[in-house]
């Protein structure tokens, strides 16, 4: 193998590794803040109910959060999504990581037709 050819082979399983080490965490606290996101929303309707607060009070401030969780469902579908095309890059390009079929495809969970809260 020639040396340029062997620089380009541990290149590859280098960013492969990067790739994945910098990923898998991002993905984790994605779903995690979905799923806080989408509880905080819970919890300040029933806060409202609880508190007796008349319908229209802090409206506001819970479509703002709704919003927010929305986005926060989508951002972790988003990943999800580039996540299988960094799959694809990596199978057609040779590059070695510690992904498939090491790592199951949703290993933090699915939720990629969630829409928001």
């Amino acid at each position: 193998m020639s040396v340029q050819l062997r620089q380009i082979v541990n290149a590859r399983r280098l960013v492969g590794d990067r790739v994945v080490d910098a990923l898998e965490p991002v993905e984790r606290n994605a779903h995690a803040v979905a799923i806080d996101a989408a509880n905080l929303v819970g919890v300040v309707l029933q806060a409202h109910t609880d508190a007796k607060l008349p319908p229209s009070a802090g409206m506001e401030a819970l479509t703002l959060l709704s919003e927010a969780s929305h986005l926060a469902a989508q951002s972790r579908a988003k990943l999800g999504a580039a996540h299988d095309l960094l799959r694809s890059v990596a199978k057609q390009y040779g590059i070695v990581h510690a992904g498939p079929p090491y790592c199951p495809p949703n290993e933090v969970g699915d939720v990629p037709h969630f829409t928001g809260a």
